[in-house]
């Protein structure tokens, strides 16, 4: 078939290649402006912040708190505040009001106002320790990876890199078997004339934990070569071998079930 005496296969390709470079470029911009604006509100705001309201807490008795406390609203109270380039429009919604509530405790000091002060301030605190931590991953995300790389072989890097592809679309393969064992599951109570006859549930199974195992070697690798940037998470981790031990669990009683 052909468009102008063009082949329309061609005009397909052209089209797609076309709508795929715009995509790459337009999020290559993005991406830079991204960075360019946390890196600022960092370096303005997160660090001076996180380390005042890190005093603050170190702090014990309640008299020095309030004191470092006017320090703080001091220097990021007014019209010329830099906490303008707090990113995240919900934090920067409850700096205010946190300031809120200093200002209350500080036309009446009773003892609710300052309980709720020390409320606001709890909170606050914990949303900028985790915005501060956020934007330094992301600013130093590859500092480690460029660490480990300089001045080492091209050839090599050129290996390093492969790996990290390889582990990249490894882990698009496992998220495309995780889809296809759901609908295998469904599939084996009730048959749908969509998949084909020969597909079974045994099939996808193993499909998704070689993907998976092989996907954990490719990490392991990747993550030795690359070495990423981030702090340890207890509880993300926690959250993670409990979900892997439901999926194994799982995954064995559907296997019995097919033995059975």
């Amino acid at each position: 078939m052909t468009f102008y005496g063009i082949q329309l296969p061609l005009i397909i390709i052209a089209a797609i290649t076309a709508f795929i470079g715009y995509q790459f470029n337009f999020r290559a911009k993005r991406r830079e402006v991204f960075l360019k604006e946390i890196s600022i509100s960092y370096n303005e705001v997160y660090f001076p912040m996180y380390e005042l309201l890190r005093n603050i807490k170190a702090t014990e008795e309640k008299a020095t708190q309030l004191l470092l406390l006017d320090e703080f609203f001091q220097k990021f109270s007014g019209p010329e505040s830099k906490v303008r380039f707090i990113g995240t429009g919900t934090k920067l919604e409850y700096y205010y009001e946190f300031e809120l509530a200093y200002k209350k405790h500080e036309t009446n000091q009773t003892r609710t106002n300052e309980n709720e002060l020390f409320q606001k301030f709890n909170l606050f605190n914990s949303m900028m320790n985790e915005e501060f931590w956020e934007a330094h991953e992301i600013i130093y995300e590859d500092h480690l990876k460029f660490k480990n790389l300089f001045n080492k072989n091209p050839f090599l890097i050129a290996i390093f890199e492969l790996v990290n592809f390889v582990q990249n679309t490894i882990n698009f393969f496992v998220w495309t078997s995780l889809f296809i064992l759901y609908f295998s599951v469904w599939n084996n109570y009730q048959r749908w004339n969509v998949i084909p006859e020969w597909w079974s549930l045994n099939i996808a199974i193993q499909l998704c934990l070689y993907l998976t195992v092989f996907s954990l070697i490719t990490k392991t690798i990747s993550h030795q070569i690359t070495k990423k940037n981030r702090r340890k998470n207890t509880i993300v981790k926690g959250l993670i071998k409990k979900l892997s031990f439901k999926i194994k669990k799982l995954f064995i009683q559907i296997i019995n079930q097919q033995r059975n």
